[in-house]
């Protein structure tokens, strides 16, 4: 069975792009199998909804200052490569 670490690497990669055959499926046997890889993927997806609501909402983007909406850029951004050196 892959690690529950693997797994929240996959989570992250699956909400980025699309994954291989073989990584699909070994998603989807390690969600069948365990509850706390399954309940983090419904947080992953709560997160990403509530994400979306806020970005697509100008009226709460044109409150942030461009200093604020560079930070959130950059620690986005540097999320995104910490999971990409994770995975490998």
């Amino acid at each position: 069975m892959r690690s529950c670490k693997k797994t929240s690497a996959l989570l992250c990669k699956a909400s980025r792009s699309q994954l291989s055959i073989g990584e699909w499926l070994g998603l989807k046997s390690h969600l069948l199998l365990c509850q706390l890889c399954r309940t983090q993927k419904h947080h992953y997806q709560l997160i990403s909804e509530a994400t979306k609501i806020i970005l697509s909402d100008r009226h709460l983007i044109s409150h942030l200052s461009s200093m604020a909406r560079n930070r959130i850029q950059a620690a986005l951004k540097a999320e995104s490569t910490k999971s990409a050196h994770r995975n490998n």
